[in-house]
Formats: C-alpha cells, structure tokens, sequence
C-alpha cells in the first residue's frame, strides 16, 4: 500500500497535512485522484494562469512539450535499460469542455523557444524547394541543405513526411499536436481494424527502428530512430471507439491520460490569467535547464521512487486480483519515471520532494482514466465496448470477518464471485495473500486478516 506523506504542507492561517491516498481509495472514488497541494516549481509556474479545475488537466498535459528540448538525453531506470523522455498526452473529455482551449496558451509558450528556430529552418527549406523548382531540365539541380532541423511539425504530416523530419532532425525529439487523435490516422495511413498503431507504438520505445528501404533509382531510403512526443484531444465516445480493436495490443498501455470533469449546468465560466511576458520569464530557466541537459544520467532518488511505485502496484494487484491492472501499470510506472526524470533536468539536475509527490498522482491519475474508462473493456476484449463505473478494488478489505479478523475460505470464494471472478483460482489467491503476511491461515478453512 502506498504510505502516508510525511510532507506538511503550509498555509497562512494553519498548517495542514497532505495525505497521499491508497490505490485501494483511489480505484475506489468515482472521481480522479486530487492533485497534491505542493508542486515542483515548473509545475506551478506553468499551471499558474489556469483555472482551479483545469489546473490537473494542464499539469498532465505539458511534458510532451517540455521532452522535446533535450537532446541525447536519457536517464538510467530499475531495469538497467536507459530511458529518453518519450512522452504523450491524450486529453479526454466531454465536448465543448475546453480540452484544447486549456493548454493551448501553456504549450504555445513553452514552444515559443523552438517554434523560433524551427521558423528560421522552414524558411530556409522553402527557399530551397523554390530554387529546386526553378531549375530546368537541364541544369544542375541544389543540393538540399542541411542542418534542417525543424522539431515542430504540422499536423498533417504522413509516415513518409515523418522519415524526412526524423532525419533532418538528426536525434532530437519531434514534437506533435494533435486538435482530435483521427488525425493519427493519417500517420499510420489506415484506419479502423487496418490500424494497428504502429507508429504510435514505435514512437514510445527507445533504440526502435524506423523508415523505409526504396527500390526506385529516385525514391530516397530513410531509417533511423523515430523520437516523436505528442499531445492529442478526444473526447471519451470518440477515443472509445478509436482504440476498440487494439485494446490488448500496446497503444493504451503507452499513452498518458488526462481529463477534465463534468460540471454543473450552471457553473461559472473558468477564468483564465495572462499568459504575458512574466509568465515567459518564469519558464525560461526552466527551458534553458532543459535545453542544456544530455548525457545518461544517474538520478538516484527518481530510480527510488520508481521502485516504490513497482512494489505498491504488485501489492494491490495481489490484493486485487487484477491483471489488467497489473499488465497496464508497468509502462505508466515508465512514464512517471520519466516524467520525474523531466522535472529533474529542469530543475538543474536537483531533486526535490515534491517531484516524487507530483509524479505518484500522475501515475495515479492516469492509471484511474485507463481503468474507469478501459477497465471492462480490456478484461474482455471481445466484447462491447463499456465503461467501468470504477477500477479494481481491494478484495481483502471487501471480505467479511469478525472482530478478530477472521473469515472462511468460503468468505473468500463469495468474493471473487461478487467481483465477476470464478471460484477457481480462490486458493491461488490465499496463498499469495499468506505469502506475503496479508493474512495467516489458522486450519484448513479459516484464515485471520494481518493488516
């Protein structure tokens, strides 16, 4: 289980505690984890003109744009491999709930430094195209210029336009935004059953192998590793049905969520503060730290966290009996690691305690989407698509015991079945339970909970 914050957490009048929440009571709430109260700084900078209900939904969304900066960069995780800042975002949302009104001001200012140069780049790339035009038949044609590298690129890029900017780009990330995710579709160049996401899955895994050998005297070959971060909107009907076929098949697993919550009928329009020159002077350092940074790095205290993350998931999937659970949080573990690791060369290569506490609730809180949206869905993937009214909960707790805490095998069996589990499998689950001093068997049929 995740352990209480011993972070205090300062207000004018009194001090307060902020209480990090178990899985268990997260899985179990019909709304997303709340966003702890302290922030690392470029959090806070950077959500600091959002309205209080959105404030979540840009503090999620802002890393795909902040990864873009650093080049040959990647930072060393619990599994020995080296990770880059690989980072996405697709926002989920009812309509007309401000999904992309709410992080347009934020990533357009974060990507002011890099719109900058690329504009310089395209054009020089457009002289060259207009030159190339020019020329006739029979004279020498220029050569394309290099160096191009342009990070930014528009939306309705394709698989083959994609080789080209990989190339010019020369190792450093691409950047990609995307108004509704069917935009995608032009990428992978299907869509429907045909589209498997391979771009999309690719794009997430470092060392890949990307582009195309061509067999014509004029058509150019291209491979290389594709790094593409992106963010992407939807709302929940549309990005339900556009994931239907490949629910089991890694896309899900590799992207980060966020969302915006219903509001009343009559509530208040958010009001937003001025994304002026202060807030720019705010983030520059921040940016500069993260320009600055490459190399493999060490961050011990980020490889830390992620362990603990590791051991809490495999505990409450134990608990829980959920693999789907289990199988999903392993590249969420990932990306909190990364996002971390993010905040860390922004910050100077300095860890902070908030990091660690920011980081937790966006694991949390993208873990809390894939289930209540995903949940049912993934459990039985050929079936209707459905929307879980929560995610796994904690079987132990939910086995009635006396006041000493003991209960039968029966007790345990009423459970699995009230839980949409067979009875087989029952036994398994009580020893991994005994296993790991959950709980002591006392005779053949009852057993005494330990926590």
């Amino acid at each position: 289980m995740i352990e209480q914050s011993e972070n205090a957490q300062k207000s004018t009048k009194k001090e307060t505690r902020f209480v990090t929440p178990t899985l268990s009571d997260i899985f179990a709430s019909e709304k997303p984890p709340v966003m702890p109260p302290s922030l690392p700084k470029l959090v806070k900078t950077a959500i600091s003109r959002t309205p209080d209900l959105l404030k979540p939904t840009v503090a999620q969304a802002i890393f795909p744009a902040l990864a873009s900066y650093p080049k040959d960069l990647r930072f060393e995780y619990i599994d020995g491999q080296d990770r880059e800042l690989r980072i996405n975002c697709l926002t989920i949302a009812p309509s007309s709930s401000g999904k992309d009104t709410c992080v347009r001001q934020p990533l357009n200012h974060i990507l002011a430094d890099m719109k900058r140069r690329d504009k310089v780049n395209r054009d020089r790339l457009k002289q060259f195209n207009d030159k190339y035009n020019r020329t006739g038949q029979n004279e020498e044609k220029p050569k394309r210029p290099d160096n191009l590298q342009i990070q930014y690129i528009m939306d309705d890029i394709t698989r083959a336009g994609l080789y080209t900017k990989m190339e010019d780009a020369q190792g450093a990330p691409l950047y990609l935004k995307l108004n509704e995710i069917e935009r995608w579709n032009q990428i992978e160049g299907a869509k429907g059953r045909n589209n498997q996401f391979s771009v999309m899955k690719t794009c997430d895994d470092e060392d890949n192998d990307f582009g195309s050998d061509r067999a014509g005297t004029q058509s150019v070959s291209t491979t290389g590793t594709l790094f593409l971060n992106w963010n992407a909107n939807s709302t929940i009907a549309k990005a339900v049905k556009y994931f239907q076929w490949v629910l089991i098949e890694g896309p899900l697993s590799r992207i980060c969520f966020a969302t915006i919550p219903e509001v009343e009928l009559d509530a208040d329009i958010p009001k937003y503060g001025k994304y002026d020159k202060s807030y720019d002077e705010a983030l520059l350092p921040f940016i500069e730290n993260l320009k600055a940074a490459s190399g493999t790095i060490n961050c011990p205290q980020a490889k830390r966290f992620a362990e603990r993350l590791k051991d809490e998931c495999r505990e409450f999937a134990v608990k829980s009996q959920s693999r789907e659970f289990f199988d999903i949080s392993h590249r969420a573990i990932v990306a909190a690691f990364r996002k971390a690791c993010c905040l860390y060369a922004a910050n100077g290569m300095k860890w902070e305690k908030t990091i660690e506490n920011f980081c937790r609730w966006s694991f949390t809180y993208d873990m809390w989407i894939k289930m209540v949206v995903w949940g049912n869905a993934i459990r039985d993937a050929n079936k209707d698509v459905q929307t879980s009214k929560r995610g796994p909960s904690n079987l132990l707790e939910q086995i009635t015991a006396n006041n000493e805490g003991v209960f039968c095998y029966r007790d345990a069996v009423n459970v699995r079945l009230q839980n949409g589990m067979t009875e087989e499998g029952t036994g398994n689950m009580l020893s991994q339970w005994k296993c790991r001093k959950h709980i002591l068997q006392l005779t053949d049929d009852t057993y005494k909970k330990l926590h």
